[in-house]
């Protein structure tokens, strides 16, 4: 078909072949399937190689027998391709992730609480307690006080309890909520304040403090009702806090906490000024005790009052007994003959013996040092 004389002939046959195998590889590629021509290109020659030995690469000799790679005319397999999803514009499909086990919440007792209601028992409700704290700022130092009540519920459990807790030397608190949870949270961080005052070789701060106690109590979520008033004095000055059982912190002059909180806080309110002297907030502190006590059924009983200066603390337990127990009026204990005695037996040594084991005691000094029976006179 081409003539193979001239030398431009041969270039044309080179550029047809070419335009051949281009047009298969469009074919193939717009039908999406690996194609393979039943026919046979013709073989395409390729320039001799280059030689050290020869002024033109082109140059080629007769001697030169050396074998010259040919092009194959077959067309290469194509990669396949992964089959993905067809999504319609207009339909929202969501693919399936893989499972993967991960720790995480667990709602199974959400589950339980949810059939027992389903069944008739009732939630457990949640024990509202009773107490007032407070604390107030003065010129050299800070007071704490607190009442003495604690409850169960509507009844008085303990009528002289201690809500004054001890952490440093020189910095206290006031527990108001679960007396097992404020005793226990502040014996804790005591005892983690007191291994900081050793590793740093200082006096610890009232901040430290506080901040201890905001991170154990926040990582509870609340689950442990301790609400506490932080008082102390440190070189850096004097300082109060609030710590709610949610790990939140105030910081203000004169604070109150607890079920009579609010009327406390309405003697606060009326009677704190700047700079009071120490004997003016020891009265202030008592008189907001005693507003509680008077106003709240949570708190009652005696007044605790604790003074925090910088060079000792004051526990005064029973600052005040608002509540003191009178004298009875008249006198309960009956005289011998009162009661009047409708039957009477008498039972012998003998009739004992057959139960128990009587032994005469036959030296006087050991009867003398018997125990006798208390009886009224």
């Amino acid at each position: 078909m081409f003539p193979s004389a001239s030398k431009g002939a041969k270039t044309k046959k080179h550029g047809v072949g070419g335009w051949i195998q281009s047009i298969c590889y469009l074919v193939a590629a717009w039908l999406g399937e690996t194609v393979r021509p039943s026919f046979e290109l013709p073989a395409l020659r390729q320039p001799p190689l280059p030689s050290l030995d020869r002024g033109h690469p082109n140059h080629s000799s007769s001697d030169d027998k050396r074998p010259r790679p040919r092009l194959q005319s077959t067309i290469p397999l194509r990669r396949r391709s992964i089959a993905r999803p067809r999504v319609s514009p207009h339909k929202h499909t969501h693919t399936s992730a893989p499972s993967i086990t991960m720790a995480g919440f667990d709602f199974s007792n959400h589950n339980r609480n949810a059939a027992l209601h389903a069944q008739g028992v009732p939630l457990p409700k949640a024990t509202s307690t009773g107490t007032t704290i407070v604390g107030c700022l003065f010129d050299g130092g800070v007071v704490i006080a607190a009442d003495t009540r604690a409850t169960s519920g509507p009844i008085v459990a303990d009528k002289n309890c201690e809500k004054l807790h001890y952490i440093a030397p020189q910095i206290w608190c006031a527990g108001a909520g679960t007396a097992a949870d404020t005793e226990f949270t502040t014996a804790i961080i005591s005892s983690n304040l007191e291994l900081h005052a050793l590793s740093t070789g200082r006096k610890p701060r009232v901040v430290t403090c506080m901040t201890m106690l905001k991170q154990h109590l926040f990582r509870y979520q609340g689950h442990i009702g301790a609400y506490l008033v932080i008082a102390g004095v440190d070189p850096t000055g004097s300082h109060l806090f609030t710590v709610h059982a949610h790990g939140s912190t105030d910081k203000l002059p004169y604070v109150t906490m607890g079920s009579g909180s609010l009327a406390a806080m309405s003697v606060f309110e009326t009677q704190w000024q700047r700079n009071l002297s120490r004997e003016k907030a020891v009265e202030l502190c008592a008189e907001a005790i005693e507003a509680g006590i008077w106003n709240d059924l949570g708190s009652g009983s005696n007044v605790d009052v604790a003074v925090i200066t910088e060079e000792k603390t004051t526990l005064m337990r029973n600052f005040r007994t608002p509540n003191k127990r009178g004298a009875k009026a008249r006198n309960y204990k009956f005289e011998r003959g009162t009661t009047a005695v409708l039957n009477e037996k008498i039972i012998t040594k003998e009739e004992i013996s057959k139960y128990v084991t009587v032994h005469e005691l036959q030296d006087d000094s050991v009867t003398a040092t018997a125990e006798t029976m208390d009886v009224d006179s």
